[in-house]
């Protein structure tokens, strides 16, 4: 081997992630989504908000319904007779087996009532729980679309830094206003202002575009998981209703399998459509 023979190193230098942009189509298809997100916002925070209260305030007199009506329906009201004899021609051991009957269908009717009030109860957890689950899921289907739309735009890295600035600040005026409305009227739904939820929605979208700033590397990725979010929130929509008709006592007369596939549908569009356009582009 000859030792006057040179090694020459040659360094790569690999461009940064600023040098790495999205395409023409991409982009196109986040600032869609950021347009459907904040419909997909609206909708949630303004119509179907309206419809979940009112069905859940449905729910809440079919439960108390039936409630008001359960003596009526009570199968142990009344109390078998022993027979034509007079009470005063009983015997003791006839009187006394009267009375034990008595008290053993007043414990049964008793026993009855407490499970009813039980189930009802159990019923108005399960009705509030699954319309304000469901309110949540929804929210943040439509603040993940915020995420996807937001990181599409562009892969500057001067969108990162105004990112992590945004977040905290967004995050903080969120904190404020719940300690304030919690404070004033501690969250009572006759009493928030008007100005409580599209103040408080604008800041989330604020605080997770902020997110999607920092992750504008990765515009592709983060549509695809939009995009299952979507789906995955109408199957939650329609698993809520069944609960809410299961165990929340909903009254089911216009629940049919073409309203869950109505919902499913509507729903998951924006989700299908995700999908195809960013297989495309």
């Amino acid at each position: 081997m000859d030792t006057s023979q040179q090694f020459v190193i040659n360094t790569i230098y690999v461009g940064g992630d600023d040098d790495v942009k999205p395409s023409g189509g991409l982009r196109t298809v986040a600032v869609l989504t950021v347009l459907a997100s904040f419909a997909w916002l609206f909708i949630t925070w303004g119509p179907m908000y309206r419809w979940t209260q009112k069905t859940l305030m449905f729910g809440e007199l079919h439960i108390a319904s039936g409630m008001m009506n359960l003596n009526k329906s009570d199968p142990v009201s009344s109390i078998p007779s022993t027979g034509t004899k007079n009470r005063k021609d009983e015997t003791p051991e006839e009187r006394t087996e009267r009375r034990s009957e008595m008290r053993r269908a007043r414990a049964e009717k008793k026993e009855l009532a407490n499970q009813r009030v039980k189930e009802a109860r159990d019923a108005q957890v399960v009705l509030a729980a699954t319309a304000y689950g469901w309110l949540i899921v929804s929210s943040l289907a439509g603040f993940g679309l915020t995420i996807a739309g937001f990181a599409g735009l562009s892969s500057k890295g001067g969108l990162r830094k105004i990112g992590m600035l945004l977040l905290p600040v967004s995050i903080i005026a969120c904190a404020a206003i719940g300690w304030y409305v919690w404070k004033k009227y501690s969250w009572y739904e006759t009493l928030l202002p008007e100005w409580v939820k599209p103040w408080s929605v604008g800041l989330g979208v604020a605080a997770f575009g902020s997110i999607g700033f920092m992750l504008n590397r990765h515009g592709r990725g983060v549509h695809l998981l939009a995009a299952l979010g979507v789906i995955t929130s109408a199957l939650l929509s329609m698993a809520a209703i069944w609960v809410a008709v299961r165990w929340g006592q909903m009254p089911a007369e216009a629940v049919n399998a073409a309203l869950y596939t109505k919902i499913f549908a509507v729903q998951s569009a924006y989700g299908w459509l995700l999908l195809l356009a960013v297989r495309f582009t």
